[in-house]
């Protein structure tokens, strides 16, 4: 350690090697050169790893900026092209959720079609019965009986359609609760495949001897009757509707 104090005492050393001063002991001539030898290799060693450093760091850098530059370049492109692939991937969705031919034809099948016989609907007093034809009361036990004399929804004037007030029980076969209808409801009947809508604007009761209910007219109307009270037949109970479509 002396030795080295000395060495350094009588030196000065930089990063160009050592300079000796003078009166430096021979013995320690060669202590000095191995000294100024590893401080000239130290001070390269340092020197040469910077500029490695350096030197890749540009390399680095220059490459990075030119990755920089073509992404700005090409990224409009790939922006559209995204945009493409999503617009092809929404039109392939949308098509694969289009309903089939047979798909249709099968909802069709299952909507609800105009009855092939003839029927009267009352939607307000649950009313869905089968209009029937006869010559006399006997066509009441099958339904609600159009009246021979009367006219059809499709020559217009006045169809009469009578029914029970209680055929056993209240029912959908029976006009039992047609006293509940006013003004502004709804009569539909279906008649040889048409359908045909009338909305009531009358109601009354007449004695049983009054077949002026049954006259034809020259708007084209539809006349309901049934007894009343209920279970008996003392009077008739009377709606009449207009048609509306």
């Amino acid at each position: 350690m002396v030795l080295v104090a000395q060495l350094v005492r009588a030196s000065v050393c930089g990063t160009e090697g050592c300079r000796f001063e003078p009166g430096l002991a021979p013995q320690n001539v060669a202590l000095l050169f191995i000294l100024d030898f590893l401080l000239k290799f130290r001070y390269s060693y340092v020197t040469m790893r910077l500029y490695k450093f350096l030197k890749i760091g540009s390399i680095v850098g220059t490459v990075v900026a030119l990755m920089l530059a073509i992404f700005l370049i090409v990224y409009p492109f790939l922006s559209q092209t995204k945009l493409d692939t999503n617009a092809v991937k929404l039109e392939v969705h949308t098509y694969e959720n289009e309903v089939t031919t047979e798909e249709v034809k099968g909802i069709a099948n299952e909507l609800p079609t105009t009855p092939s016989e003839n029927r009267i609907i009352i939607p307000k007093i649950s009313v869905d019965a089968l209009i029937t034809e006869g010559e006399n009361e006997s066509a009441l036990e099958f339904g609600m009986w159009h009246r021979p004399n009367s006219s059809t929804p499709e020559k217009g004037g006045n169809t009469v359609i009578t029914g029970h007030r209680v055929k056993y029980t209240k029912g959908p076969n029976t006009f039992y609760h047609l006293d509940k209808l006013t003004e502004g409801d709804i009569i539909t009947t279906y008649w040889q495949g048409k359908e045909y809508s009338y909305m009531v604007f009358e109601t009354l009761e007449v004695l049983p001897d009054k077949i002026e209910i049954e006259l034809n007219t020259i708007n084209p109307i539809i006349t309901l009757y049934t007894c009343t009270p209920a279970g008996t037949a003392d009077r008739r109970l009377v709606i009449k509707a207009k048609l509306i479509s």
